[in-house]
């Protein structure tokens, strides 16, 4: 178990200096943009974008699946402050791996 905890870290780590999202296809990030609900990475943190006329709910977790931060969004955005890192960021439209340098 060790292992393989081991060897994701250091495939999600070696993935794309790409500083923006991590997912899983192509089609999620349509999805996404059609529903104008954003996740990207910033310097020490992700950034959410709520562009829906709806309140979103979005929720931050470590990578061993502990909740670090929920939050009810209006249309909007905010910054999370998070250390270096892998994090999923779930939403009612999908869940996206992103990876904070």
């Amino acid at each position: 178990m060790k292992k393989i905890f081991v060897l994701l870290i250091l495939t999600l780590s070696t993935a794309s200096v790409e500083p923006l999202l991590y997912a899983a296809t192509t089609h999620d990030l349509q999805e996404l943009s059609e529903q104008n609900v954003k996740v990207r990475t910033v310097p020490g943190g992700i950034e959410l974008h709520n562009n829906t006329s709806q309140t979103v709910d979005f929720q931050v977790f470590s990578i061993t699946g502990q909740m670090l931060k929920s939050l009810n969004m209006n249309t909007g955005h905010t910054i999370v402050e998070l250390p270096q890192g892998c994090y999923i960021v779930r939403h009612p439209y999908g869940a996206l791996k992103v990876v904070v340098r």
